[in-house]
């Protein structure tokens, strides 16, 4: 809507399909919390805009991929202390603690972590500027299969079947709108192609010249 780009039919279902199952799959969450659900909304809204305005801004700069990383970790230095300021408290618990009680196993934890984000950020603004949209989309529908799965392992997540169920809808539909975005997309090329290129069988043919 945005962008006044046509959507398919398909691609309509397919969100449909993934927004309904994700309210059912909250609605049988056997530890369902309203915080956590409020925050995870935020998330989804607020990754949604940046994934809606990155390739506006990524358009209008010259900057390289670690810049473009560098630049983005700075901006977001004032909304993290802005929030954990009005909600959380965590660098105001950090400041007061005692430091020599941090294991060296944790601190190279979080120096690890810290790696990992940096290392995240650039490669998801170098997969932007290599591949198409359609193909960053789709990798990132495939991935929340593995991250779901991880997750509830590692959290310790008790699910209900009909949880279960719900989840595995939307992951699927996920799965399914990637690829009809693709192939939604490539239609969408081949035909531009079609217009662009001219038939191989169009001769071009000299003027006659008149000697007379």
């Amino acid at each position: 809507v945005i962008y006044r780009n046509k959507v398919s039919s398909g691609v309509v279902a397919s969100l449909l399909t993934m927004l309904l199952a994700a309210v059912l799959a909250a609605k049988n969450d056997i530890e369902f919390d309203f915080n956590g659900y409020t925050w995870t909304s935020l998330n989804c809204a607020c990754t949604a805009a940046f994934v809606l305005y990155m390739p506006a801004a990524m358009s209008q700069t010259q900057l390289s991929s670690f810049g473009k990383v560098y630049y983005n970790n700075v901006i977001s230095i004032p909304l993290i202390v802005a929030l954990d300021v009005l909600a959380f408290g965590d660098f105001l618990k950090f400041y007061q603690s005692d430091l020599s009680d941090i294991s060296i196993q944790l601190q190279i934890i979080l120096f690890m972590s810290g790696i990992a984000g940096f290392a995240l950020s650039l490669s998801s603004f170098r997969c932007m500027q290599k591949t198409s949209p359609t193909t960053y989309s789709l990798l990132g529908s495939l991935n929340k299969i593995p991250l779901t799965l991880f997750g509830t392992w590692l959290f310790k997540t008790s699910l209900s079947y009909d949880g279960i169920l719900y989840i595995s809808l939307s992951l699927f539909a996920g799965v399914v709108f990637a690829y009809t975005k693709a192939m939604s997309n490539k239609k969408k090329q081949d035909q531009v192609s079609k217009q662009i290129i001219l038939p191989s069988n169009v001769k071009q043919t000299k003027p006659a010249i008149n000697m007379g």
